[in-house]
């Protein structure tokens, strides 16, 4: 693939899978090796580092406390140096060595108030571990201790950063799948089903999961969910668990026009979500029946405090250990 084509613009192949996969692996062996014994915190900023940090952890390979925050201070493509806390870290961060795990450092600005605040909050220090770092595009004082890859001052996406809320997502790979997605996704159709389980096969193929496997948001349909099944056959396994986070439409309908605000998403409007929700209930709501006899549909209740919401996932996890 030499280009990709994301909402309306054309962006060239900078770095490939391979080099990026690298290049965290260093840095994972790196942060691995300077606080092992120190019962770190890493903290991920969402939704960039979301990828980065999966893989990042994945490199670590140690068991370090994971927790999740998410800052805003751009609107669209525009910093707005104006920092918005939209989820709150969820952990007393008192006495801690505090690791926050950022997509990409450009400006330095939020990344900076963000130190600030976690110091405030009495952490008893504060590292920046990022993906990518700009250091011709840095206004602040803020030095990263730990970058994977300093690049040039240009405007890249993909592997979890975006364009205008878009492109997050797009295949790097060189592949005959990744090229046969992208055909799709580049006429603006959904990927058939077959290439989707073709995706995760090679995911299972080529990362082997030790522990297991956490699909967000697939599958969405019933077909789906039978592939699925046939795929999971062939490795001796199964679903074990569909933890279905139940929220009212008014609220989903609240919490995403204020995600528009906050992000200048311009999908994130009235008409568009009113027609995902008519396609969830259509074609994705019915899978909670589905795995209910299965024996592995798990309701919890997705509104509340993150607090609350966390402990009622984890209770169902840790019931599933035993």
């Amino acid at each position: 693939m030499k280009e990709v084509v994301v909402h309306g613009r054309t962006f060239e192949l900078y770095l490939t899978a391979e080099t990026i996969t690298e290049k965290v692996s260093a840095l994972g062996a790196r942060l691995k090796a300077d606080f092992k014994g120190k019962n770190p915190l890493f903290v991920c900023i969402m939704n960039g580092s979301f990828m980065f940090a999966a893989e990042l952890m994945y490199a670590i390979d140690e068991d370090f406390e994971v927790a999740f925050a998410r800052y805003s201070s751009y609107l669209g493509t525009q910093s707005t140096y104006e920092l918005k806390e939209i989820m709150p870290v969820d952990c007393d961060l008192t006495g801690r060595t505090v690791v926050i795990v950022e997509d990409l450092i450009d400006t330095g600005y939020t990344m900076q108030c963000v130190r600030k605040r976690f110091m405030e909050l009495g952490a008893k220090e504060v590292y920046v571990a990022t993906m990518f770092s700009k250091p011709e595009a840095h206004t602040s004082d803020l030095e990263a201790e730990y970058v994977a890859m300093p690049i040039e001052n240009r405007f890249i996406l993909g592997h979890g950063l975006d364009y205008d809320g878009y492109g997050r997502m797009f295949i790097k790979n060189e592949t005959e799948l990744g090229k046969a997605a992208k055909q799709y996704m580049d006429a603006g159709q959904l990927v058939p089903d077959e290439l989707i389980i073709g995706l995760i096969e090679k995911v299972l193929e080529e990362r082997k999961p030790k522990v297991g496997l956490i699909l967000d948001g697939f599958p969405r349909t019933i077909p789906q969910a039978d592939a699925l099944a046939e795929l999971f056959a062939k490795y001796d396994t199964s679903v074990h668990a569909v933890l279905d986070l139940q929220v009212s439409d008014e609220e989903l309908v609240e919490r995403l026009l204020k995600r528009g605000q906050d992000s200048g998403r311009s999908d994130d409007n009235l008409e568009t979500i009113q027609k995902r929700l008519a396609v969830y209930h259509a074609q994705t709501a019915p899978l909670a029946q589905y795995y209910a006899e299965r024996g592995v549909h798990f309701p919890l209740q997705g509104s509340g405090a993150i607090s609350d919401i966390t402990a009622r996932i984890s209770s169902v996890i840790d019931a599933l250990k035993k």
